[in-house]
């Protein structure tokens, strides 16, 4: 897990107790996230724990992310993601956009070596203070709409 990711933190500090009472002995070693990913992609780990958020208006960034990345760098075949994002790319209505995700969804919990774990719902927290915030896709805000009301 990176040291310095929140959320890679937490995570971990969550899933050692969980590990440990299914009989799994884990040791937590944070790292930098460059030679995280460095050792992800060589597949140089006994269990990695990656944490990544798309907070995108649409299933295209995740599933792009899964298929760029080997899943999650499990060394999978991207082969379903990739036909997920072509699934979703022709799909014309919100319903055949679920479909295509409901089945790369299928087959990815069948197949992959990698334990997907959701927060479907994301908050934000912001002071009363703070003026023209709106939540955004992808967490990016644009610092000339904020202010700050004293």
């Amino acid at each position: 897990m990176p040291s310095d990711g929140g959320p890679g933190k937490l995570a971990a500090q969550a899933l050692t107790p969980m590990l440990a009472e299914a009989g799994i002995e884990v040791t937590v070693n944070p790292l930098p996230t460059s030679l995280l990913i460095d050792r992800l992609s060589k597949s140089d780990f006994e269990l990695g724990l990656i944490t990544y958020s798309a907070l995108a208006p649409t299933p295209i960034d995740p599933l792009g992310f899964l298929a760029a990345t080997g899943v999650v760098f499990s060394q999978s075949s991207p082969e379903p993601a990739d036909q997920a994002l072509a699934a979703v790319h022709a799909a014309s209505t919100p319903a055949a956009v679920t479909n295509a995700v409901q089945a790369f969804e299928a087959t990815a919990n069948e197949s992959y070596a990698v334990i997907p774990l959701a927060v479907p719902n994301a908050l934000d927290a912001v002071a009363d203070r703070v003026q023209g915030f709106v939540a955004a896709p992808y967490q990016a805000y644009c610092a000339d709409e904020l202010s700050i009301r004293s």
